[in-house]
């Protein structure tokens, strides 16, 4: 990281047996960030004109004059340069902080509709070992959580230092709109008479309709009133389970 910083210049605190005579700016530049509770964050700074430096604080702590300032941890810093001209300029630095810690998703697995068995794997690297893996309030130190019901979900993972990395997930649903659902609506919806094209009623020949229908066809279902009972098509009540449990999974493409 890369930043110009122009201090302000003031003429106080002039260096022993000196007066100012060319107040001078300071840019700071390749600030690098510190990684989460370490103390590795550095700067480097020229002044312009260039100048001679008697002395210099960083933090309020006196320092060995040096153009690079290294061991630094996440924070703000004043420096303060003192020319042997007597000329004092200062400027503040933050070093921002850079855990390291990333985040992956090694596996997800959808959980059936009658019970929540979905389950999912986590890993991470970087940071500080041991890492605690956190998903709605549930801990481990394995990164492997089960009992998943399906929706969406933040996992969160701290280091030993406390830093955090995050990643979203998603648990599907094991029913399958082109395996399990789309057969059912085009062999006992999608008919002759019913909601097909030219019977003025709602049409369901693809993804498209059935999931922008696919709340109605929820309650319809699930109340028994689709199919008509006088049709001659009838689901059974697994079948029924699965529709209404696609519709609540999000009705997903899958």
């Amino acid at each position: 990281m890369t930043a110009i910083i122009i201090s302000c210049k003031s003429e106080k605190n002039p260096a022993p047996g000196g007066s100012c005579e060319e107040p001078f700016d300071i840019t700071v530049s390749n600030i690098m960030p510190a990684n989460c509770d370490a103390e590795d964050g550095s700067f480097e700074w020229t002044t312009n004109p260039t100048k001679n430096i008697a002395s210099m604080t960083v933090g309020g702590q006196s320092v060995t004059v040096s153009s690079t300032v290294a061991d630094l941890a996440a924070g703000i810093y004043e420096l303060v340069l003192v020319a042997e001209d007597g000329c004092e300029s200062t400027v503040n630095i933050t070093i921002p902080s850079e855990s390291g810690l990333t985040a992956s998703l090694d596996q997800i697995n959808a959980t059936d509709c009658d019970v929540d068995n979905g389950s999912v794997s986590l890993s991470a690297s970087g940071g500080t070992e041991p890492y605690t893996y956190d998903v709605d309030g549930s801990t481990n130190q394995t990164g492997s959580f089960e009992g998943l019901t399906f929706g969406d979900y933040t996992a969160t993972i701290i280091d030993n230092n406390g830093c955090a990395a995050t990643v979203n997930f998603n648990i599907d649903a094991s029913v399958s709109f082109s395996t399990d659902v789309e057969p059912l609506i085009q062999n006992n919806c999608a008919v002759s008479g019913c909601h097909v094209s030219g019977t003025g009623r709602v049409v369901l020949a693809d993804y498209n309709d059935i999931q922008s229908n696919a709340n109605n066809i929820r309650q319809r279902v699930s109340t028994g009133v689709m199919p008509p009972q006088n049709s001659g098509y009838d689901l059974t009540q697994q079948q029924r389970d699965d529709i209404v449990c696609w519709v609540d999974a999000g009705a997903k493409n899958n």
